[in-house]
């Protein structure tokens, strides 16, 4: 039996159970039951809130600003749905305090950016052709204290009653009733057990709150305030320093509730100490930034100012394994330390210090080494040289560093002209990029500069990376025009920064096409002009060409099929036209004398223009 036209129940739940009869027209014949019906609530046409994003406010969910950005949501598609099942689009609603936190979505993924302590509200918002929903969700963010410093009056190991002198900025106020708490991050710190302290800053008071412990003191502030525009200092006297020279733990400062939960933080590096007789670190190298464009750099002239022998007997140095040397090398003249730059990326250089044979040991001091790497081949090519027109550019180099956007990295790649009288990319569009199985898009742009966001894909050391763009506009004037300067800039994952970068040097423009049909114009361009436009436009008039010959405008030299020409002659001076061609003809007569490049059936050998440009 088949019944229309019925209209369901208008309360969700189960329905009631159905008896199903048959009889005569006086008596039951059979008879049965059968369990009800369960009903839901109709699905909304638009789009809804399924899994609402938690909020991120409890001390095990809170953001910290030192840790940077942080995707909570890998796919919005999994908070929201459209009851049509139509496809959605995410924005993030206005609101939210900006020196708290900031939220950007990419491909869908939401990411986090901490900023300063305090809480916020964010709302994100589905929208269809149906209709739009919001889900609002709270986030914490545990600030990054500034300025922490501590300084012991007395350095020496097993020193008792020492003072130590602790200052440092508020991320946020500080205010009656929390705590502030200094650890050690290991053992092997200072000794609190006897300590006592006193605290100044704004308004503050405040107390030792227990006593102390090996390696930890908790001060709680009994009245008064303080901001992120005073500075906080509180003196612990009466401290034990460690038994042992060399370096200390780490300090972790924490302002916290009177609990243990965290409202901000930062950590301190810890004190190095001296042992009578021991070598020990006085002045530890610092962290080095270096470009492997500019070579080897002297990091310390002598490393008897890094590294202190409490006899004062003479030290030996020694660069310890474990660098990766794709990155950095190191090496030790006469207690001179050099670092030369290999690749990008960032490693760890120790270096011991030995009084040994003789003496009381050894003792080493590590720091990081975060290298720019050189963009391999980079070119910047355009296919017009003529000034104020409107042309398309290609940007070329091999990549020296790993770009991976699955995993949740964020990277730019940059094109700026390093002066004026560049190209102008204010209206310049991306017509391709071929890198890997990367993706992008423009991220930002300007007379100067233009941005691209790489939004997908990975591509790995030793791929091509070309970017070609259109409706760049050449400069107004011709002559030689700005330097151009590649970067590629990694955002996230740590560590940040430019990973590799490359100089290339600017186009010379002219007021007329140098795009020859009869020939090059050669009463207006000067010997460098023609032959660097000689080489520039082979590729684009010799399609069937299969190594294309190549300006390199950072070495300055023609490449062609292995060969390289100086730029310049022996006596110096700019070479002709006429010097390149007859090179590039004797290189290519050479590597393939039996082909024939310009297909007019005659072999490169016995062809008086293997080119045939002038055709």
């Amino acid at each position: 039996f088949t019944y229309t036209n019925i209209v369901n129940p208008a309360v969700p739940g189960s329905g009631p159970d159905y008896s199903l009869i048959t009889f005569d027209f006086v008596n039951f014949v059979t008879q049965a039951t059968a369990p009800g019906t369960i009903y839901t609530n109709p699905m909304p046409d638009g789009p809804v809130v399924i899994a609402p994003i938690a909020d991120l406010t409890a001390s095990g969910s809170a953001l910290v600003e030192a840790d940077g950005p942080q995707q909570i949501v890998a796919n919005l598609n999994t908070v929201f749905e459209d009851g049509n099942g139509n496809p959605m689009t995410f924005s993030i609603d206005a609101g939210n305090d900006a020196n708290i936190a900031t939220a950007s979505i990419n491909n869908n993924a939401l990411t986090i950016n901490p900023i300063g302590s305090g809480t916020t509200t964010f709302g994100i918002t589905a929208t269809s052709v149906n209709g739009s929903a919001t889900d609002t969700f709270d986030v914490r963010v545990i600030g990054e204290i500034d300025n922490a410093m501590i300084i012991p009056q007395d350095l020496d190991a097993g020193a008792t009653g020492v003072t130590y002198n602790l200052s440092f900025t508020p991320a946020g106020p500080i205010t009656s009733g929390n705590t502030i708490w200094l650890q050690s991050s290991a053992a092997g710190g200072p000794d609190y057990t006897n300590a006592t302290v006193s605290i100044s800053g704004g308004s503050l008071t405040g107390v030792l709150f227990a006593p102390g412990a090996v390696g930890t003191v908790i001060i709680q502030i009994t009245g008064g305030t303080a901001t992120s525009s005073d500075t906080v200092n509180i003196t612990i006297n009466n401290v034990e320093n460690p038994g042992s020279g060399g370096q200390g733990p780490d300090y972790n400062l924490l302002y916290r509730d009177f609990g243990t939960n965290d409202i901000d933080k930062t950590t301190i590096a810890g004190s190095i100490y001296n042992a009578v007789g021991v070598p020990t670190v006085t002045s530890p190298i610092a962290n080095q930034n270096l470009s492997e464009s500019n070579g080897s750099s002297i990091i310390v002239d002598d490393l008897n100012t890094v590294f202190t022998d409490g006899n004062g007997d003479i030290l030996s140095f020694t660069v310890e394994p474990g660098n990766d040397a794709n990155i950095a090398t190191a090496s030790i003249n006469d207690n001179e330390l050099t670092v030369t730059p290999t690749g990008p990326g960032v490693t760890t250089i120790t270096i011991m210090a030995s009084d040994l044979p003789g003496g009381q040991g050894t003792v080493t001091d590590s720091f990081d080494v975060s290298v720019i790497g050189v963009m391999e081949n980079a070119s910047m090519v355009p296919t017009s040289l003529v000034v104020s027109e409107q042309t398309s550019y290609e940007a070329f180099f091999t990549l020296s560093t790993e770009i991976d956007i699955t995993n949740g990295g964020i990277f730019t790649f940059i094109i700026n002209n390093v002066d004026a009288d560049g190209p102008d990319y204010t209206s310049a569009t991306l017509t391709n990029i071929n890198a890997g199985t990367l993706t992008a898009s423009i991220a930002a742009q300007s007379d100067t500069t233009i941005s691209l966001e790489l939004t997908g894909g990975s591509a790995t050391i030793g791929d091509n990376f070309t970017v070609q763009l259109a409706n760049v506009i050449n400069p107004p004037s011709a002559g030689l025009g700005s330097d151009y300067q590649f970067s590629i800039l990694r955002i996230f994952p740590s560590p940040t920064g430019i990973t590799e970068e490359a100089l290339l040097m600017g186009d010379n423009f002219v007021n007329s096409d140098v795009i020859f049909i009869n020939g090059f114009e050669i009463e207006m361009m000067s010997p460098d002009q023609i032959a660097k436009s000689y080489l520039g436009l082979i590729p684009y008039y010799t399609g069937k060409l299969y190594a294309h010959p190549f300006y390199d405008q950072r070495s300055q030299h023609y490449l062609f099929l292995n060969h390289t020409l100086s730029r310049y002659d022996l006596n110096g001076d700019l070479r002709s036209k006429s010097s390149v061609i007859e090179w590039l003809t004797t290189v290519l007569v050479t590597e393939s004398p039996d082909a024939d490049w310009d297909f007019d059936g005659i072999s490169n050998q016995i062809d008086s223009d293997p080119f045939d440009i002038n055709r």
